[in-house]
Protein backbone atom coordinates (compact mmCIF):
# COMPACT_ATOMS: atom_id res chain seq x y z
CA UNK A 1 0.00 0.00 0.00
CA UNK A 2 2.97 2.16 1.29
CA UNK A 3 4.70 1.30 -2.46
CA UNK A 4 1.36 2.28 -4.27
CA UNK A 5 1.03 5.90 -2.65
CA UNK A 6 4.91 6.74 -3.14
CA UNK A 7 4.08 5.58 -6.74
CA UNK A 8 1.32 7.91 -7.78
CA UNK A 9 2.94 10.72 -5.54
CA UNK A 10 6.15 10.67 -7.77
CA UNK A 11 4.01 10.28 -11.03
CA UNK A 12 1.84 13.60 -9.69
CA UNK A 13 5.12 15.07 -8.97
CA UNK A 14 6.99 14.27 -12.53
CA UNK A 15 3.68 15.04 -14.53
CA UNK A 16 2.50 18.54 -14.05
CA UNK A 17 -0.89 20.10 -14.36
CA UNK A 18 -1.30 23.30 -16.86
CA UNK A 19 -1.72 24.95 -13.47
CA UNK A 20 1.35 24.41 -12.16
CA UNK A 21 2.46 26.73 -14.94
CA UNK A 22 0.79 29.08 -13.45
CA UNK A 23 3.97 31.47 -12.34
CA UNK A 24 4.68 32.02 -16.55
CA UNK A 25 1.27 34.63 -16.33
CA UNK A 26 2.15 37.58 -16.82
CA UNK A 27 3.30 40.31 -19.01
CA UNK A 28 7.40 40.01 -19.49
CA UNK A 29 9.99 42.07 -21.39
CA UNK A 30 13.33 41.50 -21.67
CA UNK A 31 16.27 43.05 -23.62
CA UNK A 32 17.54 40.54 -26.92
CA UNK A 33 18.73 40.54 -30.67
CA UNK A 34 19.33 44.46 -30.12
CA UNK A 35 15.89 45.70 -29.58
CA UNK A 36 13.14 44.82 -26.79
CA UNK A 37 10.88 41.73 -26.76
CA UNK A 38 7.75 41.42 -24.86
CA UNK A 39 5.85 38.38 -23.94
CA UNK A 40 2.33 37.93 -22.25
CA UNK A 41 1.30 34.23 -20.89
CA UNK A 42 -3.16 33.88 -19.41
CA UNK A 43 -3.56 32.30 -16.44
CA UNK A 44 -4.53 28.32 -16.88
CA UNK A 45 -7.68 28.32 -17.43
CA UNK A 46 -9.91 24.86 -18.81
CA UNK A 47 -6.77 23.12 -20.05
CA UNK A 48 -5.05 26.12 -21.56
CA UNK A 49 -2.99 28.94 -21.28
CA UNK A 50 -2.36 31.68 -24.74
CA UNK A 51 0.51 33.62 -25.00
CA UNK A 52 1.49 36.38 -27.68
CA UNK A 53 5.27 37.88 -28.14
CA UNK A 54 6.69 40.61 -30.23
CA UNK A 55 10.22 41.85 -30.68
CA UNK A 56 11.04 45.38 -31.41
CA UNK A 57 14.07 47.11 -32.60
CA UNK A 58 14.40 50.81 -33.48
CA UNK A 59 10.57 51.14 -33.09
CA UNK A 60 9.44 48.68 -35.56
CA UNK A 61 8.13 45.33 -34.79
CA UNK A 62 10.20 42.85 -36.25
CA UNK A 63 8.61 39.59 -35.53
CA UNK A 64 5.57 38.00 -33.56
CA UNK A 65 4.59 34.50 -32.20
CA UNK A 66 1.59 33.61 -30.89
CA UNK A 67 1.49 30.37 -28.22
CA UNK A 68 -0.67 27.73 -26.66
CA UNK A 69 0.02 25.59 -23.91
CA UNK A 70 -2.37 22.82 -23.53
CA UNK A 71 -3.37 19.66 -21.55
CA UNK A 72 -3.59 16.54 -23.93
CA UNK A 73 -6.02 13.83 -22.73
CA UNK A 74 -3.54 11.66 -21.85
CA UNK A 75 -2.38 14.51 -19.09
CA UNK A 76 0.66 15.25 -20.85
CA UNK A 77 1.15 19.24 -22.49
CA UNK A 78 2.31 20.13 -25.61
CA UNK A 79 3.57 24.00 -26.37
CA UNK A 80 2.73 25.36 -29.72
CA UNK A 81 4.33 28.11 -31.09
CA UNK A 82 3.19 30.08 -34.41
CA UNK A 83 6.50 32.70 -35.52
CA UNK A 84 5.23 35.39 -37.22
CA UNK A 85 7.66 37.43 -39.75
CA UNK A 86 6.24 40.43 -40.65
CA UNK A 87 4.68 40.22 -44.31
CA UNK A 88 5.21 36.26 -44.46
CA UNK A 89 3.00 33.91 -44.78
CA UNK A 90 4.41 30.81 -45.30
CA UNK A 91 5.06 30.01 -41.73
CA UNK A 92 3.96 27.13 -39.28
CA UNK A 93 3.47 25.99 -36.27
CA UNK A 94 5.45 23.52 -34.40
CA UNK A 95 4.36 21.59 -31.34
CA UNK A 96 7.24 21.49 -28.40
CA UNK A 97 6.25 18.32 -25.93
CA UNK A 98 6.88 18.59 -22.38
CA UNK A 99 10.64 17.09 -21.76
CA UNK A 100 10.53 17.85 -18.22
CA UNK A 101 9.40 20.10 -15.48
CA UNK A 102 9.47 21.06 -11.36
CA UNK A 103 8.17 23.43 -9.79
CA UNK A 104 10.35 26.35 -11.08
CA UNK A 105 11.19 25.04 -14.39
CA UNK A 106 9.84 23.75 -17.36
CA UNK A 107 11.54 22.45 -21.00
CA UNK A 108 9.73 21.65 -24.28
CA UNK A 109 11.90 19.81 -27.31
CA UNK A 110 10.23 19.42 -30.95
CA UNK A 111 12.60 16.69 -32.62
CA UNK A 112 11.86 18.25 -36.11
CA UNK A 113 12.93 21.13 -35.72
CA UNK A 114 17.26 22.57 -36.06
CA UNK A 115 16.08 25.89 -34.19
CA UNK A 116 14.76 26.92 -31.69
CA UNK A 117 14.77 22.63 -30.88
CA UNK A 118 14.51 23.27 -27.00
CA UNK A 119 12.49 25.97 -25.01
CA UNK A 120 13.37 26.42 -21.20
CA UNK A 121 11.30 28.87 -18.51
CA UNK A 122 12.79 28.96 -15.37
CA UNK A 123 11.29 30.66 -12.41
CA UNK A 124 13.97 32.83 -10.38
CA UNK A 125 11.84 34.67 -8.19
CA UNK A 126 7.95 36.17 -8.74
CA UNK A 127 8.91 39.38 -10.45
CA UNK A 128 11.83 37.24 -12.91
CA UNK A 129 12.15 34.31 -15.39
CA UNK A 130 14.51 33.32 -18.00
CA UNK A 131 13.61 31.95 -20.92
CA UNK A 132 16.24 29.79 -23.23
CA UNK A 133 15.73 28.85 -26.71
CA UNK A 134 18.88 26.09 -27.91
CA UNK A 135 19.42 24.01 -30.93
CA UNK A 136 21.52 23.82 -34.19
CA UNK A 137 21.86 27.00 -36.43
CA UNK A 138 24.36 26.61 -39.40
CA UNK A 139 25.78 23.06 -38.34
CA UNK A 140 26.39 24.92 -34.66
CA UNK A 141 24.76 24.45 -31.40
CA UNK A 142 23.05 28.25 -30.78
CA UNK A 143 21.75 29.15 -27.39
CA UNK A 144 19.61 32.53 -26.88
CA UNK A 145 18.63 33.72 -23.29
CA UNK A 146 15.64 35.85 -22.62
CA UNK A 147 16.27 37.47 -19.41
CA UNK A 148 12.67 38.42 -18.44
CA UNK A 149 11.39 40.40 -15.55
CA UNK A 150 8.02 41.43 -14.85
CA UNK A 151 6.55 44.36 -16.53
CA UNK A 152 4.83 47.32 -14.04
CA UNK A 153 3.10 49.00 -15.97
CA UNK A 154 -0.68 48.40 -15.94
Amino acid sequence: MLGTMLSLLLMAMTTPTITDLSWMSGDWTCEVWGGKFEERWSLPRDGTMVGTGRHFVDGKTKTIEHMTIEANADGTLTMWVLPQRLNRTDLKSSAFVLKEASDKRVSWVCEEKEFPRSITYTKLDKDSMTCVLSGEQDGKQVSVDFPFKRNADK
